[in-house]
């Protein structure tokens, strides 16, 4: 059976969005296969999800699998030598191997899942005043971040002017570093709010 040309533009939306996962570690490219098949399960159904081969191994790092009965098959999305989604792949069987049900997440923000209501309006009224909140938050943290970043470049440049040794230096870098540690901290707040 070839894979749904629905599913295929998954793989392919996902794989622009996160190429960089696609091309990075074992780890990384489990992270992208994992985005495919929560995209395949919101949009195609409860049939679709991850697979690993065997008890105490990881989940697979290129493998959409499907559950039809007792029988489980997959595809092989990704060319193993230069980790481009194959176009269309056939599946295989994936018998004696172990199904992970995944959650159904709309990453790609596509829309309700098949047989969903939609919300109601009042729900909908609340979910854009959050949405306004958090964004003017994210928008104030960000040029607070701005401004930051802006004050570590003019202080860096000011000390390679002075050079090594410099009044003051110690008590800048380690005051750099403060700024640095926030900026991190701030970004972490951000990602929490609003994860990939």
């Amino acid at each position: 059976m070839q894979l749904p040309e629905t599913v295929q533009t998954i793989v392919d939306s996902l794989y622009a969005r996160f190429h960089d996962l696609a091309h990075g570690t074992d780890d990384q490219r489990r992270e992208l296969t994992r985005k495919i098949c929560e995209q395949s399960r919101f949009t195609m159904g409860t049939e679709y999800g991850w697979k690993k081969s065997a008890e105490g191994h990881p989940p697979s790092k290129d493998v959409l699998a499907k559950r039809g009965g007792a029988e489980l098959i997959g595809w092989d999305l990704f060319n193993g030598d230069t980790r481009v989604p194959n176009h269309l792949p056939e599946s295989i069987s994936l018998a004696g191997q172990i199904f992970i049900e995944v959650s159904p997440i709309d990453h790609l923000n596509a829309g309700n899942p098949p047989g969903d209501d939609p919300p109601e309006t009042g729900e909908l009224e609340r979910r854009i005043v959050v949405l306004e909140t958090d964004v003017r938050g994210m928008r104030d943290e960000i040029t607070g971040l701005l401004g930051a970043q802006i004050r570590i470049v003019r202080r860096l440049e000011e000390l390679e002017v002075a050079g090594p040794g410099a009044p003051g230096d110690a008590g800048d870098l380690a005051h750099i570093k403060a700024q640095v540690d926030w900026i991190v901290e701030l970004l972490k707040r951000v990602l929490v709010r609003f994860p990939v």
